[in-house]
């Protein structure tokens, strides 16, 4: 890094954010363009296939420089992110128009696999899983969370009963003396397929946690720093943040390790999203032992959700079954795919719900119609939430939600339980896009 007495204000600007965060690249805003400079530049140049300049940084000193516009930083992006590597963003702050001086810049968000929002950057039909791993000394928890949806769920795995997951960078030996708390955790992470997974400080080298996650994922694998935030109270953490007395009502209170991997990934979350959190409504808690466990090399050779031969979904069981209408459903109808039930009332409310559709097919035709004009609006909502939905996101938002009422009225003709609940449950959310009958009451004016 060079000297701060030798750069330039901008420069200095510049130096100053990147010495917060060293270890990631930073793209600093300069009018149209996310310029990048220094050794970051030249891993950018390399990477992007970026054309590597110089750029004058003080009176004797010139710094490695490439850049990409502003528009285009999301496909820039999700090429560094699909490569391995972390992007901080540097905006400018205030309008430069305005401005007394130097214009004012901050970083405004990490970029990191498992923290993304951006339709651009994710799979449709996939969950973009952020994984935390933690452990009070007895047991592991778990904290996964989609933040371009809003899923927040914790748990933690029971002991593994199956063999350990295949790991073939280990001896035989190694394998066989594999903690089966740890071989739950890997089958666990496995079957969720994170991009990103957090390992708590606490979770030492001599578990073997670190060397299966990387031998059987492909997500990175970071330990966040312990830093004094790690001091506090995790569940203090956790209410503070849902505005709740207890943990109680999310089914997690006396789950020691999940609420610390919960807080964990909260902290991490606020870390990268600093000018604004993705809406997280709550916590789920779930049991590992509600369903049948089917460990990683069973869902290869099964091809549950992918082909053995090339790894690829088409010629998969799911590309086969998915007839979904929408994005959700196709995440959804994933989840189950990998999570299958064990109890038997459960699996007969959803048989129950599959042969009346099947029988009032046209009642599953309009269903189709309408969930056919139904958009993301998992993802949308999140964006929205965290300010970073555009014109054409709100307006896929209010399309959406103007369904809504079409699709309350058709599952009127519902008789099976589990449809009558999911009628029950949808919430228009009518003021969200309706208009007020008198418009100076949006401006606070006298009715």
């Amino acid at each position: 890094m060079p000297d701060p007495g030798e750069l330039t204000p901008v420069f200095k600007q510049w130096h100053e954010a990147k010495q917060q965060y060293p270890d990631v690249l930073l793209l600093f805003r300069m009018g149209d363009f996310y310029e990048i400079f220094g050794e970051d530049a030249e891993i950018a140049a390399r990477e992007l296939e970026l054309t590597l300049t110089k750029r004058k940084a003080g009176a004797m000193l010139h710094l490695p420089m490439c850049g990409v516009p502003y528009h285009a930083v999301d496909r820039y992006l999700a090429e560094l992110i699909r490569k391995g590597y972390r992007a901080a963003i540097c905006d400018q702050i205030e309008d430069a128009r305005k401005a007394k001086g130097l214009v004012k810049r901050a970083v405004t968000r990490v970029v990191t696999a498992g923290t993304l929002l951006e339709d651009e950057l994710l799979d449709r039909s996939d969950h973009n899983f952020l994984l935390s791993v933690a452990t009070d000394g007895k047991r592991y928890g778990l904290a996964v969370v989609d933040v371009s949806t809003g899923d927040f769920m914790v748990t933690e795995p029971a002991a593994a009963r199956l063999p350990a997951p295949e790991t073939p960078e280990l001896p035989e030996t190694s394998r066989e003396r594999i903690d089966p708390g740890v071989a739950a955790v890997v089958d666990e992470a496995a079957r969720l397929a994170p991009t990103e997974i957090l390992l708590a400080p606490t979770i030492g080298e001599e578990t073997g946690l670190r060397e299966l996650l990387e031998a059987n994922l492909t997500a990175s694998v970071t330990t966040p720093e312990d830093t004094d935030s790690y001091f506090r109270s995790a569940q203090d953490d956790l209410k503070e943040h849902f505005g709740v007395e207890s943990l109680r009502g999310y089914g997690c209170e006396g789950m020691p390790a999940a609420i610390e991997a919960a807080a964990q990934a909260l902290r991490y979350l606020k870390h990268t999203h600093l000018d604004s959190m993705p809406h997280l409504a709550g916590i789920t808690t779930y049991s590992t032992q509600d369903f049948l466990i089917i460990d990683a090399a069973t869902r290869r050779n099964l091809e549950l959700t992918a082909t053995l031969r090339d790894n690829r979904r088409d010629g998969s069981l799911l590309a086969l079954l998915d007839r979904t209408r929408t994005a959700m459903g196709g995440r959804l109808l994933r989840s189950w795919l990998l999570q299958p039930l064990l109890d038997v009332g459960a699996i007969n409310r959803r048989l129950d719900s599959v042969d009346e559709l099947f029988a009032d097919r046209l009642m599953a035709e309009e269903l189709g119609q309408q969930l056919r004009e139904v958009y993301d609006m998992e993802r949308l909502t999140s964006r929205a939430s965290a300010g970073r939905a555009n014109a054409r996101d709100l307006v896929a938002l209010r399309n959406s939600l103007q369904r809504l009422p079409m699709v309350i009225e058709t599952l009127e003709r519902a008789g099976s339980g589990l449809l009558a609940e999911v009628r029950d449950g949808i919430d228009t959310a009518d003021s969200a896009y309706r208009r007020p009958a008198d418009p100076s009451r949006l401006l606070g004016g006298p009715r």
